[in-house]
């Protein structure tokens, strides 16, 4: 059996970032999710509950090794999966854990090629040994909240750019 423990560390309103580790084969990256959505009924523009999950294989991204949550988890409209690419805030799907390195903003991680491969070699590696696959996901006790969101902080932005633009130079400062 292969393990993957995904273990969250920090979160906002808008996304969730944390570590996945796979112990057997001393791997170990950052993940992205939506953010925690356990208070709702049903699921959408958050991650998974935690708890653990058997995967599957399917196809995805250029690979027929991709993990997939087995069963579909209570109030969700698909099955979950692990995904290498769109990891950010707008373009991480309902439920997804995207895998990659460090953060490139709160709202964001970057990707990598070497990631992605190593972790390919390994997924497939168990899929093709017709291994079980489980992901535990947990949330760790130092656990960080901030109150902000990603359009929070575009809205600022543009508050600023504003601000900036009604600024005349020919004004004198009082």
């Amino acid at each position: 059996m292969l393990e993957l423990k995904l273990k969250r560390l920090k979160g906002n309103k808008s996304v969730t970032h944390g570590v996945l580790t796979i112990p057997q084969y001393d791997f170990r990256c950052r993940t992205l999710e939506l953010a925690d959505g356990s208070d709702m009924l049903y699921k959408n523009g958050c991650c998974v509950d935690k708890g653990t999950y058997v995967l599957r294989q399917t196809v995805a991204e250029n690979s027929y090794f991709m993990p997939i949550f087995k069963k579909k988890p209570k109030g969700f409209a698909k099955n979950p999966q692990i995904v290498f690419a769109g990891l950010n805030y707008l373009h991480l799907a309902t439920g997804n854990i995207g895998l990659g390195v460090d953060p490139q903003e709160d709202f964001s991680i970057g990707e990598s090629t070497v990631l992605k491969e190593k972790a390919l070699e390994i997924f497939s590696n168990c899929f093709r040994n017709r291994e079980m696959m489980v992901l535990n996901i947990e949330v760790s006790k130092n656990f960080q909240y901030s109150d902000l969101g990603y359009y929070d902080v575009q809205k600022k932005c543009e508050e600023d750019l504003d601000f900036i633009e009604g600024f005349d130079e020919d004004e004198e400062e009082v």
